[in-house]
């Protein structure tokens, strides 16, 4: 029986996530000689880490998890060579909440841990 000739190219591994994770795995297995295709389904890579336009005619990209960028390992960094800066700010939270008598919204310092919320019965 004759095989019929391989049209695509094999790959060693095969990435079914374009996310955060998956980026840096396959990254790390690319580093280490392998050969990597990384599928994802939506039309961007980078998933929970990727800001995007939620309100429409609003001209702010928001991400709910961008805060996972922060949390990257500088060994992860390092390891992989990249070039990136990180800057702190001075806001690490914005709660949209109204309160009676009081402008909308609660910002949490980022030096700063709020106190817990009042318990419901107390």
């Amino acid at each position: 029986m004759t095989q019929a000739p391989r049209t695509q190219p094999r790959y060693d591994v095969v990435v079914a996530g374009g996310g955060h994770n998956g980026l840096v795995a396959a990254a790390y297995l690319a580093r280490a000689g392998r050969s990597v295709l990384v599928l994802e389904r939506l039309p961007e890579l980078g998933g929970a880490a990727v800001s995007r336009q939620v309100f429409e005619g609003v001209d702010v990209r928001l991400s709910a998890y961008s805060y996972l960028v922060s949390l990257l390992p500088d060994r992860i960094v390092a390891d992989l060579g990249l070039q990136l800066r990180l800057a702190d700010r001075s806001v690490a939270s914005y709660t949209a909440t109204v309160r009676e008598g009081g402008r909308p919204g609660c910002w949490w310092s980022a030096t700063r841990v709020p106190p817990p919320p009042p318990r419901s019965g107390s």
